[in-house]
This record gives C-alpha cells, sequence and structure tokens, in this order.
C-alpha cells in the first residue's frame, strides 16, 4: 500500500478486517484575538500564537518543510489566502 508523504495514517479494526484512515497534515494559519496563530492538523503539535501574520507564516513553512506538510494561510475572514505544499514547486492561490 502506497502513502503521499502528505498523510498519515491510522488504521482501525472493523470486525475480522482493518480499515485505513487517512489524515491530512495541514498547518493553518489564522488571525487570532491578539495577534496569529498556528494551528496543526494531523500533526502532535500544540498551537502555537505570534504577534504578527509575517512571524506566523514563517514559523508555518518551517514546521510544514520538516513536517511535510501544507500550510494554509486564512484571512481575517475566513477565506484561504494562500493554499501551499512544503514541496511543491509551484505555489498559489
Amino acid at each position: 500500500m502506497h502513502f503521499d508523504r502528505k498523510t498519515t495514517a491510522a488504521a482501525i479494526r472493523s470486525g475480522n478486517s482493518w480499515k485505513v484512515i487517512m489524515q491530512s497534515r495541514i498547518i493553518r494559519v489564522l488571525p487570532a484575538e491578539h495577534g496569529w496563530a498556528l494551528e496543526f492538523s494531523g500533526l502532535d503539535i500544540k498551537p502555537q500564537r505570534f504577534p504578527t501574520m509575517e512571524a506566523a507564516i514563517a514559523a508555518g513553512w518551517d514546521v510544514a518543510r520538516r513536517q511535510n506538510a501544507e500550510l494554509h494561510i486564512h484571512r481575517h475572514d475566513g477565506d484561504v489566502h494562500l493554499r501551499g505544499a512544503c514541496c511543491d514547486k509551484q505555489q498559489g492561490p
């Protein structure tokens, strides 16, 4: 069975068989009450806070590169401003 670099897998038992559940590794840069936050899906990392969007994005890319994860940057209205995979050659909205 082949797994993508950006996903982790968990197996659960269902009767006499096993099912594989795929979970994406996503790092989200989100506006917070005071500054910006990084939240992590599919990674065992606690949320982090930063004073500026630029600092949050820089830290997010650093983690994304190390964890082979995607980075999603959200605007204040909740829309995704940029969605990129750390190892993709092409990035954009």
